[in-house]
């Protein structure tokens, strides 16, 4: 088990807090060459992939990418746990808990823009959250490798894309209504999202992108891998070492 941040922008930090997100798709690094159209897992439990170029007439040997005897090991795996960063206000009189930590995803954004002219901003920039201050951690329960384009409709609402009642269609700010509105397709929304991230070409370009799939739990990490350490404890030796990556398996029963 790998422990690692993540960034997340507000929109999302209030899904993942409403239990609307349970997936997040990140840009594959580095891309596979053009030819290699074919990608297949070698080893799961540690995310062990190599792509391969399309089928050929005569049959062949096909080039693989990385090279036949070798596999592209990804950033993400089952088991790992990730903790979340976001914009965020420190805690006045040094106080190192999440609970003392103003979160700006908590807070109305244009009470937030008022505050900022009259006061100026204290917020701090997501990159800059230490682990101490993280309130949401990230238990990672599957990873797939895939185009962009390929994402499903279902994908694409456990991206945290959700109906709007304000705007009577999908929106990755469905209280909002407006920002990436799409009538009737969840997916638009969601590309709509991708292109604010990744620049207007992103979607047509159809990258190779990492979809993880996670459970959500709202404790900082530290709080989460002690829980883990007293039920290892109390089951009499499951472990969170390379061999609990190899089973694939966080017993679902030792997180809140």
């Amino acid at each position: 088990m790998t422990v690692r941040p993540i960034l997340f922008s507000g929109p999302m930090v209030v899904a993942l807090l409403e239990g609307r997100k349970t997936q997040t798709r990140r840009l594959l690094k580095p891309q596979p060459p053009e030819w290699a159209v074919h990608a297949s897992c070698l080893f799961k439990p540690v995310s062990l992939y190599q792509w391969s170029e399309a089928e050929q007439a005569p049959p062949r040997e096909l080039d693989r990418w990385p090279n036949k005897d070798e596999g592209t090991k990804l950033r993400w795996c089952p088991c790992d746990l990730l903790w979340v960063r976001e914009t965020w206000a420190p805690p006045i009189g040094g106080r190192q808990s999440p609970e003392w930590v103003q979160f700006r995803a908590d807070h109305d954004e244009k009470a937030v823009k008022q505050a900022t002219r009259k006061h100026g901003s204290g917020w701090r920039s997501a990159i800059h959250m230490p682990r101490w201050a993280s309130r949401i951690t990230l238990q990672v329960t599957d990873v797939r490798v895939q185009r962009l384009q390929e994402i499903s409709r279902e994908d694409a609402i456990a991206e945290g894309i959700a109906w709007s009642d304000r705007s009577s269609g999908y929106s990755y700010d469905p209280v909002d209504g407006g920002p990436g509105y799409h009538a009737s397709d969840p997916r638009e929304s969601f590309f709509t999202l991708w292109r604010s991230i990744n620049g207007d070409d992103s979607v047509d370009a159809n990258p190779w992108i990492v979809a993880v799939t996670f459970a959500t739990h709202k404790a900082n990490v530290d709080t989460v891998l002690a829980q883990l350490k007293l039920a290892n404890a109390e089951a009499g030796g499951w472990s969170h070492d390379a061999s609990a990556r190899q089973s694939g398996e966080i017993p679902k029963s030792t997180v809140p």
